[in-house]
């Protein structure tokens, strides 16, 4: 018996050994080679054939008409129909799942991945080019001075979707700044919608990095596709919403 323990003793001290002794690798260097490919090179048809059925079940997904839009989105700076509606989508998902209200909602600008997305059937697939990474729907509660900071940024950057709130940029500064119509206060705690990326310090947001996040692991995209299916049940379409709630200073 002693004699077993020590063997299990021995093989458990050795596989410590090499995996807390492991060797720390990093890139020093990349050697990239392009092919080019010719579309005329003749075409595995075993492999196409064994991927087709995958490729019919996901394409007749990804078609799926799941609204209908009565006008065209547009993505632009400082303010778009664009962001404004999807900014209202990340507002109204925050305060429903969390059961809190939300003051203010703003993603960044770059989250949205279509330049515009036509009039008409709007199907699933649009919505994942739209937003195609997992960008979790997070609330953090700022006072209203870091609050301004993270406008300032925004406005730095040209305008970020925003929804339930107003500012002006002059200087690539957020001024005549207005919460639910009511100047900002930086004594104010702020419930802030927004996304983890941005929550996390990313696009330069570095003045969030630190202050905890509400995270019901809710992923912005499937928020937009389960309010797009609410509305269709409704019998309602997507609207032009062409408010200017970011403007540059005359």
């Amino acid at each position: 018996m002693i004699a077993v323990a020590r063997r299990y003793f021995i093989f458990f001290l050795a596989v410590w050994f090499f995996t807390s002794c492991e060797p720390s690798w990093q890139l020093t260097s990349k050697n990239a080679t392009q092919y080019r490919v010719n579309p005329d090179s003749p075409k595995d048809t075993a492999y196409t054939n064994f991927l087709r059925p995958y490729y019919n079940k996901m394409a007749s997904t990804m078609n799926q008409v799941i609204a209908v839009s009565d006008v065209e989105l547009i993505k632009k700076q400082p303010s778009c129909n664009m962001g404004n509606f999807f900014s209202d989508i990340v507002k109204i998902t925050a305060e429903k799942e969390y059961n809190m209200p939300v003051d203010i909602a703003i993603f960044n600008h770059g989250g949205m991945r279509l330049t515009s997305m036509a009039a008409g059937n709007v199907n699933l697939g649009k919505i994942y080019e739209l937003s195609p990474f997992d960008n979790y729907i997070v609330i953090l509660k700022l006072n209203g001075k870091v609050l301004q900071d993270f406008l300032d940024l925004s406005a730095n950057k040209g305008g970020w979707p925003i929804s339930g709130g107003t500012y002006v940029i002059k200087d690539k500064k957020a001024t005549a700044v207005l919460i639910g119509g009511v100047a900002i206060d930086e004594n104010k705690i702020y419930n802030v919608a927004t996304i983890d990326y941005i929550a996390n310090g990313g696009d330069d947001a570095s003045m969030l990095r630190t202050i905890p996040q509400i995270n019901k692991n809710i992923i912005m995209r499937d928020a937009i596709i389960a309010y797009l299916h609410k509305l269709t049940a409704e019998g309602k379409h997507i609207v032009d919403i062409p408010e200017k709630r970011v403007q540059y200073a005359e």
